[in-house]
């Protein structure tokens, strides 16, 4: 099974426009990717993003692919680096915090019910 799954780690860095880390998300979904973690710092509109996902050997080039030509379309920097299992430890409690309209707000709690690992006890409102 671990040959089945790569884990990599992505860093984002550059200018922060609207709608860039959805857009870049968007690119994950669309490839059935699964965020392990994700961290962003904002400093006087410059941001560094980074985003570790769990995907299959088949759709890691396609995404890796995809996230260069929209990395380079925002004019940011994007940097891949393949990260192993080992050490990782199941997440037991999640806590989203967001400042957006309600239906942003219930699509992603319906997302963190879906998950395997989260159980409705977990989520924070």
């Amino acid at each position: 099974m671990q040959n089945d799954i790569e884990i990599i780690q992505i860093n984002i860095s550059g200018a922060d426009k609207p709608g860039m880390t959805s857009s870049l998300t968007a690119i994950l979904a669309r490839y059935d990717a699964c965020i392990l973690d994700i961290g962003q710092a904002n400093i006087h509109q410059s941001l560094t993003l980074g985003i570790l996902i769990m995907t299959t050997p088949d759709k890691s080039g396609g995404i890796m692919k995809e996230l260069l030509f929209k990395a380079s379309e925002l004019g940011v920097m994007i940097r891949f680096t393949p990260t192993s299992c080992s050490g990782m430890r199941p997440v037991s409690r999640l806590m989203a915090s967001m400042l957006s309209p309600c239906s942003a707000t219930t699509a992603v709690t319906s997302a963190m019910w879906r998950a395997e690992t989260v159980r409705p006890s977990s989520v924070m409102m």
